[in-house]
């Protein structure tokens, strides 16, 4: 799967950053969830956030596979997830592919969700310049013109006991 540009499959999880210019989609990359991944993007259209859980070791991974990267079971669900993590790494791009739909700068993280698994995505929200690795950040969804959604993270609210 993936683009016929394209011979990774990878690069579906990066949400934004297009693998190639596509003038239909106004530049992002078509979606053509597999069977692995298709449960995946189908909660994203109803603004749910799951991820695969294995049945047999309790462990949570993402991007969606086929075997359970612990254990090997092949007994896995797809969870809702709280949707919070904090920045593993993250960089900040000042040369967009696409100038007018990627304005630069933006930034392309790995998040760490609370859940476990490490996710590619964007942070939005926020200026780059106050982005952290280990900061807070919470879900944001992005609407694609096909109904999918994309999972963006902003930095999250830090509440303050009163």
């Amino acid at each position: 799967s993936g683009c016929s540009y394209c011979p990774h499959s990878w690069h579906r999880w990066v949400f934004l950053v297009p693998c190639h210019s596509n003038s239909r989609s106004g530049g992002m990359t078509p979606l053509s969830p597999d069977a692995d991944s298709a449960p995946f993007w189908d909660a994203t259209r109803s603004g749910r956030f799951v991820i695969q859980r294995c049945a047999a070791c309790s462990t949570y991974q993402h991007y969606p596979r086929v075997l359970c990267t612990t254990c090997s079971a092949t007994d896995l669900t797809f969870v809702e997830v709280s949707g919070r993590g904090s920045i593993y790494s993250f960089t900040v791009v000042h040369r967009s592919p696409n100038p007018k739909l990627f304005p630069v700068p933006y930034v392309v993280a790995l998040i760490k969700l609370e859940e476990g698994p490490l996710l590619m995505s964007n942070i939005v929200s926020a200026d780059p310049t106050s982005i952290e690795c280990d900061q807070p950040v919470e879900l944001e969804w992005k609407d694609r013109s096909d109904g999918f959604r994309l999972p963006m993270f902003r930095p999250a609210a830090i509440s303050h006991p009163t």
